[in-house]
């Protein structure tokens, strides 16, 4: 449901748990829901870079990034840090 309202343009981010929300109040989805499509574990396929350290220093003296990417939705953040332990 989540991704087909991912492909007419939608999305926010609690959307896969509002779903999962919505189907588990359902009556019919619980009864007729198609079993066969279920994933055996959940897919949480993440990746984490650490970019730097950066020549030029940020106005606020950050010079490395931070960039956390969720390799099923495509959804990246991003932050920068003065330092990195």
């Amino acid at each position: 449901m989540a991704s087909q309202m991912q492909r007419f343009g939608y999305f926010w981010l609690t959307i896969e748990r509002d779903c999962v929300e919505y189907v588990r109040k359902y009556h019919k989805c619980q009864i007729y829901m198609d079993k066969t499509n279920t994933p055996l574990a959940p897919l949480n396929m993440w990746g984490l870079d650490v970019i730097g350290p950066i020549n030029q220093k940020t106005n606020n003296g950050h010079r490395f990034i931070l960039v956390p990417i969720n390799y099923f939705t495509k959804w990246v953040e991003v932050s920068s840090y003065s330092h990195v332990t």
